[in-house]
């Protein structure tokens, strides 16, 4: 069984709060530690959506989770401009106070990636366990 999440945040300032918020549910499916990372890893791409696609308050980030027995998968898409990630490049600038986003995503999940089909979704997996999903029928 899976479970399976769809979340439209608001681009404004609140979105990674209330994106957290939203999958705060899934506290309970997930181990403790995952469900941390999830919440963690999703925060830093709805930060990154909300402060690098150019949107305003009125657009959308689009947040899915999709919770299996295997783990997790987590997508943020936003409608920005198209982007590329150079993790040589941000580890080089160690000294940089923010812009580490992607870097901790590329240390923590077990895969990720960027796809550009329209705008921008970027996506990260956990291979960590989930707890049983139970069918509440």
């Amino acid at each position: 069984m899976e479970l399976q999440l769809y979340l439209r945040v608001p681009a404004g300032p609140q979105a990674s709060a209330n994106a957290r918020r939203g999958v705060a549910g899934l506290r309970s499916y997930l181990t403790p530690e995952n469900f941390e990372n999830t919440k963690l890893l999703m925060t830093e791409l709805t930060t990154n959506s909300v402060r690098h696609a150019g949107l305003t308050e009125e657009d959308c980030l689009t947040v899915f989770v999709s919770c299996a027995r295997e783990g997790v998968r987590v997508e943020v898409s936003d409608n920005g401009p198209r982007f590329a990630y150079d993790e040589y490049d941000a580890r080089r600038r160690s000294d940089m106070a923010s812009g580490w986003g992607l870097y901790l995503v590329s240390q923590i999940a077990h895969r990720w990636g960027i796809d550009h089909d329209v705008g921008n979704r970027v996506w990260f997996e956990l291979d960590q366990p989930v707890r049983e999903l139970v069918d509440q029928h």
